[in-house]
Parts: structure tokens; sequence; C-alpha cells
């Protein structure tokens, strides 16, 4: 028995010993995660313990108006403004009626039943069905109280007078970013910096009375004020939809400036489109502001910029008279005039008066072909772009001066060259200016959210 006591003994001996090395090694591994936790985890959990600790949340900034000052009134009137309407979303799993839900939602929204049937599949928590509800349609869904379908406010933009400036205005996208035109333009200023809720919480996310708060408040996008008088981009619109119609045309472009400031009253292409209803618009080239995007050859309205080049530079006056025979021929091409006559001795008003080929040629042999290039490309700034504060202005083309000579006398009567609908009228205004160019303004100023003003003043361009 003593024999037997003492092996029973031995091997609860060795036992003891072996619980004791385990116990040794797994509380040495226990220590060393905590000292890998400690040290080189400890700036994780430390951030991880404070959001279990905060609770946060984004507070969206309200995107800037854009105005345009009213006639009569002289008061500021919103072309560009902010609403809020309803989205109705569901929580799929808390909805105990689902087809029900369905059905009653496809009829209310006019929507497809399998195409919210899938959106109730999701395996989401909240699912969004559709965005900027009407009263009606809000109301109605609030009257079906079904556990799980929820609304919530949105704030959406939101244009009053519709396709009015459309193309200048741009629109808003459903990520509140701008696009094209003004919005896509003055983006920066005018959706604003959005702020953030952090403060501290209990277990159940509420603020605690006393706790930090390090919440930032949005701070909202500025108004912008445009140089564009309402009374007259409304009437340069209804003018030039009555004159596409009439001719039957593609398109057209109407910009009405102010000589001594550079300040657009009217800017507005045909067709256009509707900022409001920008998603069902398939054309996107609809989108485009096409008085700054799009080149076209002038024709003869150009031969008034030769015409004062050839003033200016007291080689012509009005009354320079010279032989019209009806055309000229140059590296063997004949150029004639537009109506194939010969009209003999003529000045250089008729020469604008019966818009003839010839007689801007005359002025081109007066000026020179380098003097011609000179004023076309540096001084009135053909080929380059105005400066208007747009995005996707073009710059036009103009070609280099050693072109043939039959080539560069084309150009004299604007063909072979390519301008924009701003560049001409940027053109013209300097005449009438007394050939200073302003440069393009369409802003006329900016308003903070304190009301605080900063007013764009006139520059010149060259």
């Amino acid at each position: 028995m003593a024999a037997q006591d003492y092996l029973v003994s031995k091997v609860q001996k060795k036992r003891i010993q072996l619980v004791g090395i385990l116990f040794f090694f797994a509380s040495l591994i226990v220590l060393l995660k905590l000292g890998y936790i400690q040290i080189f985890k400890h700036n994780y959990y430390v951030i991880a313990a404070s959001k279990q600790h905060y609770a946060f949340d984004n507070i969206p900034a309200k995107r800037g108006l854009i105005y345009v000052k009213d006639t009569d009134s002289g008061k500021l009137y919103p072309l560009a403004e902010n609403i809020y309407q309803d989205m109705v979303f569901v929580s799929p799993k808390e909805v105990t009626s689902k087809e029900e839900a369905i059905i009653k939602l496809a009829d209310i929204l006019k929507k497809d039943r399998e195409e919210i049937r899938s959106l109730f599949d999701s395996s989401e928590t909240y699912v969004a069905i559709e965005h900027r509800l009407t009263d009606e349609q809000s109301q109605k869904i609030k009257n079906l109280n079904i556990k799980g379908v929820y609304l919530n406010k949105e704030e959406w933009r939101y244009y009053p007078e519709n396709s009015l400036l459309s193309q200048a205005l741009g629109y808003v996208d459903d990520e509140g970013n701008g696009q094209y035109g003004i919005e896509e333009s003055y983006n920066d200023i005018l959706k604003g910096v959005p702020g953030i809720y952090k403060a501290e919480s209990d277990t159940g996310g509420q603020k605690i009375a006393f706790g930090r708060d390090v919440s930032k408040e949005a701070i909202d996008g500025k108004g912008i004020v445009l140089t564009i008088n309402r009374d007259i981009q409304a009437e340069a619109e209804k003018i030039l939809a009555e004159g596409v119609k009439k001719f039957g045309a593609e398109g057209g472009s109407i910009i009405v400036m102010e000589p001594k400031t550079g300040k657009i009253l009217a800017m507005t292409s045909k067709p256009d489109f509707n900022p409001n209803d920008y998603k069902n618009e398939k054309n996107y080239e609809l989108f485009k502001n096409k008085t700054i995007t799009d080149t076209y050859e002038p024709g003869s309205i150009f031969k008034a910029i030769t015409m004062s080049a050839g003033i200016d530079t007291g080689k012509v006056s009005p009354e320079t008279e010279y032989e019209d025979a009806g055309q000229v021929v140059l590296n063997g091409h004949k150029i004639m005039n537009s109506d194939k006559k010969a009209n003999g001795k003529q000045t250089m008003t008729q020469v604008l008066e019966k818009s003839l080929n010839t007689g801007v040629i005359f002025v081109l042999n007066k000026i020179g072909q380098s003097t011609f290039f000179d004023y076309v490309k540096r001084k009135f700034g053909f080929g380059e772009r105005t400066g208007i504060s747009l995005i996707g202005e073009a710059s036009g083309q103009v070609l280099s001066e050693d072109e043939k000579e039959h080539t560069v006398a084309t150009m004299t009567f604007g063909q072979s060259i390519l301008t924009t609908p701003l560049q001409m009228i940027n053109a013209f205004a300097a005449i009438a200016n007394g050939g200073v160019i302003m440069r393009p303004q369409i802003i006329e100023k900016i308003i903070d959210k304190d009301g605080k003003e900063e007013e764009k003043q006139p520059e010149i361009g060259r």
C-alpha cells in the first residue's frame, strides 16, 4: 500500500507541475497580449473607445441661392433656391405586411411592383424607395401607417422660373454638386461646408448633459447675385424662341451686354432645358451654354471688325471710296459679293450697308495682312477665351498668318475663322466703348450668410 501511495503521489505531483507550466505560459501570453495592446495598439483602442462614447452625425450646409435683380423694385429675385420634400424609405426587416406595402407604394408612386419588391428584398438596414415626393404622395403614405415604411425631409434645388436662363445656371445633382453653368463654376462658394455633430453620449446614444461636445457648425453657402436683368432675359428668350420657330432653325443664341462695363444682361440659347427635370432630358447637349461653348463662322457681321481696324489705323474713313467690280481674284480663286453685282464707286459706309465682300478685302489691302492679324488676334482677342467666370468657354480658332492670300481675304468677311457668340458681342461692345474691351461679367456680387456683400467690379480685358 505504501508503494502504491507513493506512485499516486508522484503522478499527482507531475500533473500539478504540468498545470503550473501551462498556467505560466498562458499568463505569459496574456501579459504579452496586454503589452501589445497597450504599446502597439494604444491609439487604435483609444479611438475605438472614443467612438463608443461619442455620438456622430453630419450637419448639412444650406446651398446658397442665385439671384437676379427685379427691374421695377430692385429687390433680389431667386432663380435658384432650396425646397424641402419628403423621401420614402423602408426598413425591410421591420416590414410585417410586405406584399401589402409593395402593392400600395407602387400604386401611390406609379412605379413597377417588381422594382419595389427588389428593394424590399435588400439586406440593407434602410433602403430608399423614392425621392422628391409630392405633398399628395406624402400624405397618402402617412395614411397607410405601415410598419417599417418611413418618410424623411430632404433639401432639393428648385428653379422657380423653370427653363429661364437654364444653360447659364446649370443644375444640382442628387449628390448636391453643381453641374454646368453657375452651379458648377461656383459650386465651392454655393455649397458651403458641412458641419459635424460629435458629443459624449450614453449607451443609448443620447447626449450627456454635461459631457464633452466638439461639434462643428455647418457653414452655409454664399448667395450669388447675377448681372442678368430678369425682364431683358425673358424678352430675349421669347424673341429667340419665335425666331427659331419662324425660320425653322436648329437653334440660336442671344447675348445682351453693357459695353462700358462688360456686364451681361441676358444670355440664352435655344433649344434649352428645365433644370427641375434634368433627369428626364436625354439630349445632354442641351445642358451646354452654347453662347460660350460652341464655335461657328460668324460671316458678314465680321466685316465691322475688319472695318474698325481700317479706321483705327487711319487707312480708311467712313467716306473713303473704292471701285467695286463685283469680284476679286486671288491665287486663282474668285471671291464675289453675295449679290453677284458690281456696284461701282462705293464708300466704306456703303460697304457695311450693302455687306460688300470686295469692300473689306479693299480694307485688308490698305492695312496689310500683318496688321489685320494683329487686330484680330492681339487687340480683339479672337482665338483666346474672353475670361468670363464660367466653366467650358471655348477659345475659337484663328488661322496662322502664313495662310494663302485668298484664305486670309475670306476671313475679312467672317469665313475661315471660328468664334463664339460671346467673343463676337465682346468685340462689338469694344467698338461701342471707344476701343476698350471689358472682361465679360455675369456675377454682380456675392453675399455671405450674415448679409455681407462682396461686389464684383468691372475689369478691362485689353
